[in-house]
């Protein structure tokens, strides 16, 4: 009879250690992710350049709409920019929010950087973006690795479900610049 009571113990203690852990074994699994355009006031309301498509792991993604994606959603993370200027781009940037890390007040961001300069760290021999062109940027890989750092030390987690799109600024090859420039497409609905 003991060894019966004992061999049942076991079996519960069992069943209850793998209900436990199922949670930790499906965080791989796809969550809720969200890419969305942050509220701010522009600079600028020059049209210069826009995001024609988001994508993530290769699937393109809709601004303001939940999808589902990995943990590691934000490496594979695509922005395609397209030159809606009439004028050579030789560098820009945009930023990237990241609201569920809060630093004292503060949203942690990152930049997304492009650069004809090759002397610059964060360009491979890119030639200035024409105009129509077009270039797929993703988050910086030593920004990303400082980003999960201090999602570490913020929240607990390196697991993010949110990403907000910043304004950008703008140098063109004749020397001019702008800066708080919107890269959102305008909608193609009629009011």
């Amino acid at each position: 009879m003991n060894r019966a009571l004992a061999f049942i113990s076991q079996r519960v203690l069992v069943v209850v250690i793998v209900g436990l852990s199922l949670p930790s074994l499906s965080s791989g699994q796809g969550r809720d992710r969200l890419v969305d355009w942050q509220p701010v006031v522009l600079g600028s309301d020059a049209k210069v350049l826009e995001i024609v498509n988001i994508s993530v792991g290769g699937k393109s993604v809709t601004t303001g709409h939940t999808f589902t994606a990995d943990e590691d959603w934000l490496d594979t993370l695509n922005f395609r920019v397209r030159n809606i200027s009439d004028k050579t781009i030789s560098l820009f940037a945009f930023g990237v929010a990241f609201p569920e890390i809060d630093l004292g007040g503060r949203i942690a961001m990152l930049s997304i950087p492009y650069s004809a300069d090759s002397t610059r760290r964060d360009s491979s021999e890119r030639n200035a973006l024409l105009p129509d062109g077009e270039v797929d940027l993703k988050l910086p890989k030593d920004q990303l690795g400082m980003l999960r750092q201090m999602s570490m030390k913020s929240i607990g987690t390196t697991y993010l479900t949110r990403v907000s799109i910043l304004p950008g600024l703008v140098n063109f090859a004749d020397g001019s610049k702008l800066g708080g420039i919107s890269l959102r497409r305008p909608s193609l609905k009629k009011p």
